[in-house]
């Protein structure tokens, strides 16, 4: 990063004449003087808009405000972390569209997401906002009821984890513009979420499953369909990589649910236009897959639990 003083510094050092003895000044020289001094101010304008100037960002009152394609980031990481971040759930957009979730982004106000820096900010923002009712609390969660409807999360030693925490709340954010004022399942929102969180990191996904199994925390298929978010409890982590995986499991492996992709990275598939009929407020009781999934539960769960990752 360049100062304002050094890069003037540097502009004057391109452009001073050599050093000459001492003489009368004319006509010319005052051109010459001139002609220098515009040049000097234009490529000085044109560093200055290139380069960024070096400021202090470290705090929240002075914290970065990015854009990227479909959100406006505010974050007193680095500028570089902040484009990224945005980059990435840009690129996350974009798979949830090869979803076919309709997602309704033309003409939307970009979504805004707030990273604060440390646990102490992210929770003096949630406690005044009344954000005591969202899975996601832990690590960041959507504020359906504030103003801008952000999505808010705080750093984490974790780079990756913060990514996954900020799409998990991001989907909920799309799909609250998507379909207001619909009311969706909790399943199905909270296994949205997670479904797209976990890309960043399939396999770790699959060794949580593998724990929660091998620990006696797993939370049986029949809860996860039918629980409200109000009674995940202290087991809310395994509803969310649990419902994250199962959905893997429906859309890209389980022989009568899954998916087909098209050469342009779009889905096909029974789950998909199951969840898809959901999300746009259809009665899927009477869908095929419906009672795969709420009658025929121990066989979904047999097949889940046993599923090579």
């Amino acid at each position: 990063m360049l100062t304002r003083t050094a890069m003037s510094l540097g502009v004057l050092c391109v452009f001073a004449p050599a050093p000459q003895s001492p003489s009368t000044h004319t006509a010319a020289d005052a051109a010459y003087a001139r002609i220098m001094a515009r040049a000097t101010q234009a490529v000085q304008s044109e560093l200055e808009g290139s380069t960024r100037i070096w400021d202090d960002h470290s705090t929240w009152d002075k914290a970065w405000e990015i854009e990227s394609k479909h959100f406006r980031i505010r974050t007193t990481q680095p500028w570089a972390y902040g484009t990224k971040l945005g980059d990435g759930l840009d690129q996350m957009v974009a798979i949830m569209q090869q979803h076919g979730l309709e997602l309704n982004l033309n003409g939307s106000a970009k979504g805004r997401v707030l990273l604060y820096p440390s646990i102490e900010e992210y929770n003096k923002h949630g406690n005044s906002n009344n954000a005591d009712e969202h899975s996601t609390l832990y690590g960041s969660y959507f504020g359906a009821r504030e103003s801008e409807r952000p999505v808010v999360g705080v750093v984490n030693p974790s780079g990756t984890l913060v990514w996954m925490q900020i799409t998990h709340s991001v989907t909920h954010q799309l799909l609250h513009r998507a379909y207001p004022g619909q009311t969706r399942p909790p399943w199905i929102e909270e296994g949205l979420a997670s479904y797209f969180a976990l890309h960043w990191n399939w396999p770790w996904g699959a060794e949580e499953l593998r724990r929660f199994q091998k620990e006696g925390n797993w939370v049986p298929v029949y809860n996860l369909l039918r629980r409200p978010v109000s009674r995940y409890g202290t087991q809310a982590h395994q509803y969310w990589i649990e419902l994250g995986m199962l959905f893997s499991y429906l859309i890209n492996y389980r022989a009568d649910t899954k998916c087909t992709k098209d050469a342009n990275g779009n889905k096909t598939g029974p789950f998909l236009d199951y969840l898809r009929d959901a999300l746009a407020g259809k009665n899927v009781a009477t869908h095929p897959l419906h009672a795969k999934l709420f009658e025929d539960t121990k066989v979904l769960e047999d097949g889940f639990k046993s599923n090579k990752w």
